[in-house]
């Protein structure tokens, strides 16, 4: 045998060596990227761009976990046509140290937890075990694929009627005005949502121009309603009426606009914004 010949051998022989860890984990089916904690915060950053990562946390040492990961698997592929469009990634909890636990919100009897992750932020995490029903729910919310009636925490009010006599309270009120064919509204309405959710909001409203009743979203834009200068696209105050960028976010009192939000923004801006407001401490 040439020295050649056996180089290409023992190359190939290394190569090989290096890729079963690889093929052990295409082998597992589970699609999974294992990552340590310390990799966790590149991972949230990664999904700028409206993209999703979906970050599972368990113990390796039960067996439920790679059941879970199956399942996590199972429901990415029929609710995605690109692999690509959402992340998954593992994380093992039996090697995480108490802080670390305490960030992750783990559940202390399963050590579990579902991280929802977009636009470089977590946007919810889910502590414990997931139904592969419920897991379905959360990753069409997070995808912006639509969202279960059961997971809905914002309002959407009967009447503009009701809705007005809402804005005129001495309570703040936010209203998000957007539209179904608006890629940005289907991204902000889960971070409305979740924030409503964790922070028990219980005046956040939003008005879906395209199947909210016609008439009664026309009463709303004739309500006298303003759109701050910095929310308007010609830069000065103007009235509310249909043609505005959505999504639009206004927050009211006693009857007028105090504040607002033009487009898409983030939890974490969206929240700094409520206690602006006054609508979280």
């Amino acid at each position: 045998m040439s020295k050649k010949v056996f180089k290409i051998i023992v190359v190939c022989l290394i190569v090989l060596l290096l890729s079963i860890p690889i093929f052990k984990e295409m082998s597992n089916n589970t699609g999974f990227k294992t990552i340590k904690y310390s990799d966790y915060k590149k991972a949230v950053e990664n999904t700028e761009s409206y993209k999703l990562a979906l970050i599972y946390v368990a113990p390796k040492s039960i067996e439920t976990t790679e059941e879970s990961k199956e399942a996590i698997k199972e429901v990415l592929k029929d609710i995605t046509k690109d692999d690509e469009e959402i992340k998954p990634y593992y994380i093992d909890s039996d090697e995480l140290e108490a802080d670390a636990i305490k960030e992750l919100k783990l559940d202390e009897t399963t050590g579990q937890a579902y991280i929802f992750a977009s636009n470089g932020e977590a946007i919810k995490i889910v502590s414990g075990a997931l139904s592969k029903e419920d897991l379905v729910k959360y990753v069409n919310l997070y995808s912006a694929n639509g969202i279960d009636e059961s997971l809905v925490k914002y309002r959407t009010a009967k009447s503009a009627e009701t809705f007005m006599k809402r804005v005129k309270k001495d309570e703040v009120t936010m209203a998000v005005f957007g539209r179904d064919n608006c890629y940005y509204c289907q991204q902000f309405l889960p971070v409305v949502n979740t924030v409503a959710d964790e922070n028990k909001l219980e005046y956040v409203y939003y008005f879906d121009s395209n199947n909210y009743d016609e008439e009664e979203y026309g009463k709303i834009m004739d309500a006298g309603l303003t759109i701050p200068a910095e929310c308007s696209s010609t830069g000065k105050k103007a009235k509310l009426e249909p043609g505005f960028g959505t999504p639009l976010t206004l927050f009211t009192k006693k009857g007028k606009v105090i504040d607002c939000i033009s487009g898409y923004t983030s939890k974490s801006k969206l929240e700094a914004k409520l206690k602006t407001v006054g609508m979280i401490k």
